[in-house]
């Protein structure tokens, strides 16, 4: 009897513990909102919450979905969205990358690149009044697109005058500009290049990053590539079909210009290797001869002798295996190059006339006449004389790649100036660039 009291007391209790608690509600206590409205919530009276899901932003499409910022900040049609205070400007909710603004309904990139910044919590406004505080920094949201040259974000991407990804680096805006010949464009090596943005005062006047038109001369006549843009590589042109052919073999006459002055004892040893060396693997080739030419003793009234003229590999290196730092010379190196380019030499050295002319001169000391002997011949005189069928190389020490740094260069590829070296290899790799090309 007593076990079925207390049974009944814990019953009755547990009924008003239900009359007083939180009412429990099932799905039909919807009708208790309006025709259009939901019930998401009960107040502390006991009577329903009903919302809009169309358009409450706390609870858009269904109850507890919110529309939060930085993606949105309003509820249009059950969805997120983006947009301004009056609903005249209604943007989708936005992407992650871009920032809903309020004040104008658009969805836009913080301007990365601008590199102003603000706060408005701490009341730190952009100093420019066209732009809003977007992620932090003062941004143009007037985006009017597409993207121009003024300095502006004009289509509101995070960059001025430019596009690309965020964050990271982007491409500046650039004007097409080419100022090669007509139809040349896009021809062997041509291409157009770009008039680059900068900023509120225009584009550059600059056509930057084109490929003009190189004439094919020396070394670029015979390289396989069509360097004029002329759609004819290496101007190889049959005269009767006024097709482009093939080139025939070519024909490469290689002068050597060696200093051997005392100075040169240290590395004589070693250029005499490599020349010899390489004149042996490019030699093989029939096409190609070799010549020497020496600035002599200080007695000698002409300075300069051909010490071989243009020969086969064989004879050259026989007379190469002679030749050492005697000690005695005036080392005109200017003097000797320029009668070698200038054709005042041309007889004894017997150049072939549609060959490929390559002079390397090799020296130690500067470039000029050591005892003043000889005048008016300095770099500029030698540069100038340079054949157009002729690459010009020099081989010497760093410190002297200025007396001849108008017309040769150790940055180029392949460079035309080269350190001088005691070591055999090392000047043999040297040489090898020299020719590195299709010539050969």
């Amino acid at each position: 009897m007593r076990k079925i009291a207390l049974t009944l007391l814990i019953g009755l209790l547990s009924l008003t513990y239900t009359a007083c608690g939180p009412k429990v509600v099932s799905d039909r206590d919807d009708d208790a909102c309006p025709e259009g409205l939901k019930r998401c919530a009960w107040d502390e009276e006991g009577e329903p919450i009903c919302v809009d899901v169309a358009s409450n932003a706390a609870h858009c499409g269904d109850c507890n979905q919110r529309c939060d910022a930085p993606e949105a900040n309003a509820c249009v049609g059950g969805l997120c969205a983006c947009a301004d205070p009056n609903r005249t400007r209604i943007a989708d909710a936005c992407d992650g990358e871009t920032i809903c603004v309020g004040e104008t309904g658009q969805c836009i990139l913080p301007a990365f690149d601008s590199g102003e910044t603000c706060d408005p919590v701490d009341s730190v406004p952009c100093e420019d009044p066209r732009k809003l505080c977007v992620g932090g920094l003062c941004t143009f949201v007037d985006c009017i697109g597409p993207e121009v040259c003024d300095g502006l974000d004009n289509d509101c991407d995070g960059h001025l005058d430019g596009t690309g990804p965020l964050p990271g680096t982007f491409t500046r805006l650039s004007m097409p500009c080419y100022t090669g010949p007509p139809g040349s464009e896009n021809q062997g090596i041509c291409h157009a290049g770009g008039h680059v943005c900068l900023g509120a005062s225009g584009y550059s006047p600059t056509c930057t990053n084109e490929q003009a038109p190189v004439a094919e001369n020396g070394i670029l006549s015979c390289d396989g590539i069509d360097n004029d843009c002329n759609n004819c590589a290496d101007n190889h042109w049959n005269e009767e079909t006024g097709e482009c052919e093939p080139l025939p073999p070519l024909k490469a006459d290689i002068v050597f210009i060696i200093d051997r002055s005392g100075s040169m004892s240290g590395t004589i040893a070693a250029v005499v290797s490599a020349v010899r060396s390489w004149a042996l693997d490019i030699g093989t080739n029939p096409n190609i001869r070799f010549a020497l030419v020496n600035p002599t003793t200080i007695g000698d009234p002409d300075h300069v002798t051909v010490t071989q003229g243009l020969t086969s590999y064989i004879v050259f290196n026989a007379v190469m295996s002679g030749v050492w730092a005697n000690g005695d010379a005036t080392e005109p190196m200017h003097y000797a190059t320029q009668l070698v380019l200038d054709g005042s030499l041309d007889t004894s050295l017997g150049f072939a006339p549609d060959s490929i002319r390559i002079v390397i001169a090799i020296h130690d000391e500067p470039a000029t006449d050591y005892f003043n002997i000889v005048s008016g011949y300095d770099e500029t005189t030698v540069c100038a004389a340079v054949p157009s069928n002729t690459v010009l190389a020099v081989i010497t020490h760093a410190p002297q790649f200025a007396d001849w740094d108008l017309c040769t260069s150790s940055t180029d590829m392949p460079p035309t100036a080269m350190p001088l070296s005691t070591d055999p290899a090392t000047m043999l790799e040297n040489l090898n660039l020299i020719v590195e090309n299709p010539c050969f």
